[in-house]
């Protein structure tokens, strides 16, 4: 039972929150998915553009997609012990109106 303790103090301490908000027009966009490049992780932000991720200590690549907007693709230093901010503005997929 301890090595699993110690273990799991080890993982948690590598990861950091990111936190943001996804807007167009400063507009908040709701329901913007969120996902870490090569991982399974993700998430979707809420009714008021808001997310929160959280992700190894370094170098990550997020995709930021949402159904009539252009995917976004952003590459963040994640630091520890340093604010993760990240907000981000995505642009209409006029190609996808036009439709």
């Amino acid at each position: 039972m301890k090595y699993f303790t110690l273990l799991f103090f080890c993982q948690i301490s590598f990861a950091q929150s990111i936190k943001g908000i996804v807007t167009e027009n400063n507009n908040p966009l709701p329901f913007v998915n969120i996902i870490e490049i090569g991982s399974n992780l993700g998430t979707q932000t809420n009714e008021k553009g808001f997310f929160e991720l959280n992700l190894k200590e370094g170098n990550n690549s997020l995709a930021f997609s949402c159904l009539g907007y252009i995917t976004k693709k952003v590459d963040i230093l994640v630091q520890n012990n340093k604010t993760n901010t990240l907000n981000i503005e995505l642009e209409p997929d006029t190609k996808m109106l036009a439709g």
